[in-house]
């Protein structure tokens, strides 16, 4: 992904942009666009998927296990709503630190 944009809670990465501020492209079900936005929380040691797109099979849960491998031990990754047909069902066999809300 080469488009990062980043705030003090909040991380936005894609592979393409949209709109004049040039934002990344991360909304569910995108036809071509490669990203997610993630919504960490330094207090409760937790980073919530707020929104994830792959047009290539295979790269979602790339993305996934990339903030796994980067999170400190003792945070866990959060997904508040899941319309997936089964991705975070399967995210959350792999990795015991996947939780579903």
């Amino acid at each position: 992904m080469r488009i990062v944009k980043i705030t003090p809670s909040f991380i936005q990465a894609s592979s393409e942009v949209i709109g004049a501020r040039a934002n990344p492209v991360t909304a569910p079900g995108h036809p071509t666009a490669v990203g997610a936005a993630l919504i960490f929380d330094e207090n409760y040691k937790d980073i919530q998927f707020y929104e994830i797109t792959s047009a290539v099979k295979g790269y979602g849960s790339r993305m996934v296990e990339a903030v796994l491998d980067g999170l400190p031990k003792g945070w866990k990754v959060i997904v508040i709503m899941d319309w997936s047909d089964g991705f975070w069902a399967v995210m959350r066999k792999r990795h015991r630190r996947v939780l579903l809300m």
